[in-house]
């Protein structure tokens, strides 16, 4: 089963682990859609952090944030670049769209390496789906200590 990319684009880790298992070992082939996932859900998590979840009426930080549309933009992982829709946020205080710093973090990883591709491909054909998202924080985490990420 291939998957079109621009479908992929703004799919996160739980649309994966609902899907059947033929769909799930077609992405293991494709472990880069693996990381697409991976890296949406790490920029909803930082959205949700400053909007709430999507279409709650209880919002963090007094409402001033809001989410504001997508940009196209890219991840580089290993000598590839993954395309992706990064999601925008609004300050209403400032009047000016919020940089995600998580999407700055993961455009700066250099080189992910081997092992992190090995561990994913490893925790997604054993079905240890919390292995991969350990693994992908843990690596993010190396770069910078204080990340701000939730899991």
């Amino acid at each position: 089963m291939k998957i079109p990319p621009p479908e992929m684009k703004s799919k996160d880790l739980s649309w994966l682990l609902d899907q059947p298992i033929d769909t799930k070992l077609s992405l293991v082939q494709h472990h880069l859609s693996i990381v697409r996932l991976l890296v949406n859900e790490i920029l909803s998590d930082d959205v949700e952090t400053f909007c709430g979840k999507r279409y709650s009426h209880e919002k963090p930080n007094d409402g001033r944030y809001s989410r504001w549309g997508y940009n196209p933009g890219s991840v580089k992982v290993g000598n590839q670049r993954i395309k992706i829709s990064v999601p925008r946020i609004y300050d209403k205080e400032d009047q000016q769209n919020k940089p995600l710093e998580s999407y700055d973090e993961l455009r700066e990883l250099k080189d992910v390496d081997q092992s992190l591709s090995n561990a994913i491909l490893h925790g997604l054909s054993m079905g240890d789906y919390g292995q991969v998202i350990d693994t992908l924080y843990d690596c993010v985490r190396r770069r910078r200590d204080s990340f701000g990420l939730s899991r």
